[in-house]
């Protein structure tokens, strides 16, 4: 992750952007999605993850 989107979409204070850096989310060719470097991703941060779902981490 690079950095934070600001959310000018909605007022809810869960939902951020997150703009992707690197090569750590790009699948095999044909097989689930990617997040290349440069995409932005909106995240709803609810806590709950269902199966099947990405989920973000921050370390």
């Amino acid at each position: 992750m690079k950095e934070w989107v600001p959310n000018y979409f909605t007022q809810q204070t869960n939902i951020y952007g997150l703009k992707i850096k690197g090569d750590a989310m790009i699948a095999p060719s044909g097989q689930s999605k990617s997040f290349r470097e440069g995409d932005i991703i909106v995240v709803n941060h609810n806590g709950v993850a269902e199966p099947g779902d990405f989920v973000v981490a921050k370390r």
